[in-house]
């Protein structure tokens, strides 16, 4: 986790509609893991765990990369709900990966208020494995 300002889309000005120093999932670190050798898919989805206006607020991001090489995220909103679904094919016997996301908007006004819940999945195979590995992991925004 760390720490980002999200900007509301639904107020392009901005006057009021930015939340600073949010706890954010910036950075996804596979680490320690074996040898990863290929493919790695990643699911992010990010909804609301608490009751709140209808529609409002959601939070999404629009961005993720590795290193310096930016990986293209399928972005999909659906009513309060977001996901973001990408893959990353990783170089032979890599052991860690640090995927940054960044982008963080919000949609809603400034006196919502909401938990969300955010949940990863990560699949890969590790090198001589014969099954794929999957990886879980939850956290939480506050807005």
């Amino acid at each position: 986790m760390g720490t980002a300002t999200i900007p509301s889309t639904t107020q392009p000005n901005g006057n009021g509609h930015t939340r600073t120093n949010v706890a954010v999932p910036v950075t996804l670190s596979l680490k320690d893991v074996p040898a990863v050798s290929g493919l790695l898919t990643v699911a992010i989805t990010i909804s609301p765990a608490t009751a709140g206006a209808t529609g409002y607020p959601t939070v999404s991001f629009s961005s993720v990369s590795v290193g310096g090489t930016s990986v293209e995220p399928g972005l999909v909103l659906s009513g309060t709900t977001f996901t973001a679904n990408f893959s990353y094919s990783s170089a032979a016997r890599v052991n860690q990966l640090d995927f940054n996301i960044g982008g963080y908007t919000y949609q809603g006004q400034t006196k919502d208020h909401r938990e969300f819940a955010v949940t990863t999945q990560i699949r890969f195979r590790e090198l001589g494995a014969t099954a794929d590995t999957v990886l879980s992991a939850n956290s939480a925004i506050s807005l």
